[in-house]
């Protein structure tokens, strides 16, 4: 039977060392804590956006828009980093665990949208958010002619 070949890890190394001296800082230094972000953003976006699309909740956007979003909601918190650091865990784990969580987030608030609206974004997309027909591709999209208006005659 051929040896299989080990799993490739998506995920680089942590740099623990690297970040653990930032974070400590960060709090007292916006100067480190943009650093801090733009690394972490830098390393670990193409792991995370692999993650998202394997995700039973990778459907709830592109996979680049949901680490965007995720990224704007997590590392924008000026705590979000230090609590990794006291938590012990491997920061990919903590990234992956705050990723789900995330998602989960984005799901309750569609779900809240579509509760309060009526209206499924699926609905949206296919008709439009105005409540008018979305134009099919191929045919231009012309406004209805009004009630009793003008009539073009053929030749």
């Amino acid at each position: 039977m051929p040896a299989r070949e080990p799993a490739y890890d998506h995920f680089p190394s942590s740099e623990w060392t690297w970040l653990a001296t930032r974070v400590s800082d960060a709090p007292r230094d916006g100067t480190v804590a943009a650093e801090l972000r733009a690394r972490v953003m830098e390393r670990y976006a193409e792991p995370l956006r692999i993650y998202a699309k394997g995700s039973s909740l990778g459907w709830l956007d592109d996979a680049e828009a949901l680490v965007n979003g995720f990224f704007a909601s997590r590392l924008a918190r000026d705590e979000y980093l230090l609590k990794w650091f006291e938590s012990a865990m491997p920061l990919r784990r903590f990234l992956a665990n705050g990723m789900l969580l995330y998602l989960r987030e984005e799901l309750r608030a569609r779900m809240r949208r579509e509760r309060r609206t009526g209206v499924s974004i699926a609905a949206m997309h296919e008709q439009g958010a105005d409540g008018q027909p979305r134009p099919r591709p191929g045919r231009p999209h012309s406004p209805q002619r009004p009630a009793g208006g003008p009539r073009r005659e053929r030749a």
